[in-house]
């Protein structure tokens, strides 16, 4: 018998290369409410900033939060 994609318990952005990584995710979800930016939720989860960005581009970022190095916007660049 061969898996199909309705028996499959993980939708196609929470699987990588490496498998499923549901708690990848949930990690990437948790920093993003906490006001990471993607580079930094990327670093420190361990996946690609694409990776990183698919799972969290619903979510805004909260340039309030304690975790957001941002100040009113973008860092500018040197």
């Amino acid at each position: 018998m061969t898996d199909s994609p309705a028996d499959d318990p993980y939708p196609p952005t929470v699987r990588g290369y490496r498998g499923p990584t549901p708690h990848l995710h949930e990690e990437a979800l948790r920093l993003r409410r906490r006001g990471c930016t993607v580079p930094e939720i990327a670093k420190r989860v361990g996946v690609a900033r694409s990776t990183a960005y698919q799972w969290v581009r619903h979510l805004p970022i909260d340039l309030d939060s304690e975790g957001s190095g941002l100040v009113g916007g973008r860092t500018p660049r040197r």
